[in-house]
């Protein structure tokens, strides 16, 4: 897998979890108190996790493209 590829996956990856989590907070918008809680402990718990997909990316991004490792992945 080129440092290429890999940017896209791992961008693909986060367009899906900042989905997720944008789907969560218009629901929080309509549902119970209870349920309230469980969607507010979602968004706390992805939150982070789309941070730390950002940073991860953004430092492969750049990483020189000789100092980055082919993975030879598909």
């Amino acid at each position: 897998m080129t440092k290429d590829e890999l940017l896209n996956k791992i961008q693909s990856t986060i367009d899906e979890q900042q989905a997720k989590l944008t789907k969560l907070k218009n629901k929080a918008k309509e549902e119970s108190q209870e349920t309230l809680d469980d969607i507010r402990e979602a968004i706390d718990d992805l939150e982070p996790k789309l941070e730390q997909a950002k940073a991860k990316a953004l430092e492969i991004a750049e990483t020189a493209d000789d100092n980055y490792p082919d993975t030879g992945g598909s």
